[in-house]
């Protein structure tokens, strides 16, 4: 049986009809180190922002620079003109300074940072609960790759809690927002005794 993998005229043309596959993609070194060297640079930026303090992710947050300006009004959406709090909603990337840093000053912010994911899903449907019972305090999503270059997926959903103008705390990743195996009801326990003992909601 001739060998379906070698270069003859008549194996082109039965690849051509669909009888024989096309042949399997030589992958060269080059292709090979190139490869590892996009996942190595990946790994690199990621890594960048897997310990950042508050004040570093505030920092890269309120910094322009790394948002990406293109698509901001787009799929998620803009900034809503909320005249009283009372539900959750998405806040876009150029009003996060407005709508969160300075719109703490007078009243407590929670912001989820979040992708779409099971998991983000999950807060979400906690926050939209928690903002109808607590008025007082604001409560806004936030994409996180679009507000933070390269924000690892891993570290969604974040939460981040501003009082006074100031990041005043931060759970990152669900496994510090939800225990194995809690129902929705435990987690929203959970995350309002988080609040209240930072003073963001009251009781």
């Amino acid at each position: 049986m001739d060998n379906p993998n070698e270069d003859t005229e008549w194996n082109d043309i039965l690849r051509k009809h669909g009888i024989l596959p096309e042949k399997p993609k030589v992958i060269t070194l080059n292709e090979v180190y190139d490869s590892m060297a996009e996942e190595k640079k990946r790994i690199e930026e990621e890594e960048k922002y897997a310990d950042k303090e508050l004040d570093e992710l505030e920092d890269l947050l309120a910094d322009d620079s790394v948002f990406e300006k293109q698509e901001r009004m787009g799929e998620y959406g803009s900034t809503k003109d909320v005249k009283s709090f009372g539900e959750y909603y998405n806040v876009s990337e150029d009003a996060y300074a407005k709508e969160i840093t300075e719109a703490s000053k007078t009243s407590p912010v929670v912001v989820h940072l979040y992708e779409r994911t099971p998991e983000c899903d999950i807060v979400s449907e906690i926050l939209k609960e928690m903002a109808n019972e607590h008025k007082q305090t604001k409560f806004v999503g936030v994409v996180a790759s679009r507000s933070i270059k390269n924000y690892p997926l891993r570290n969604v959903p974040t939460l981040l809690l501003y009082k006074d103008g100031d990041l005043v705390d931060q759970k990152v990743g669900f496994g510090s927002i939800a225990k194995f195996g809690e129902s929705m009801q435990d987690v929203k326990a959970r995350l309002e005794g988080y609040f209240l003992k930072n003073k963001i909601i009251e009781k």
